[in-house]
């Protein structure tokens, strides 16, 4: 039987404390990228207004893991977009991280496991 796992994202979105401290979660996101695989978030990035982007990588039972990079509305936790880029043959990329350059352009960079003939 195969593990099945999802990608979880709790990106701290909570409420402002209350008298006792404690934050309360505004909401959260599940990505099963297909199947019952691993999928795992492993860099968060946040764009000028505040919505989170999640990159990492996600298997879905062909070939090798894909790199995924999914936008959130910062209310309502609703995926406003995903970008899924297939790895080469029988390899896998993983995410490494993100940032941003002086344009404002997200980049999502990783490392190709795998690849070539040994």
């Amino acid at each position: 039987m195969a593990r099945r796992s999802t990608l979880i994202l709790m990106l701290g979105f909570l409420a402002p404390g209350t008298a006792s401290g404690a934050p309360a979660l505004e909401w959260y996101a599940t990505y099963d990228g297909g199947g019952a695989y691993h999928d795992v978030v492993r860099a968060i990035a946040v764009d000028p207004a505040g919505n989170p982007i999640a990159a990492g990588d996600s298997h879905d039972g062909v070939l090798g893991a894909d790199m995924v990079v999914r936008k959130y509305d910062r209310a309502t936790g609703a995926a406003q977009w995903t970008i899924r880029q297939s790895a080469f043959d029988t390899s896998s990329i993983e995410v490494c991280g993100t940032g941003w350059d002086s344009w404002g352009r997200l980049f999502a960079g990783g490392t190709l496991l795998g690849c070539g003939s040994g």
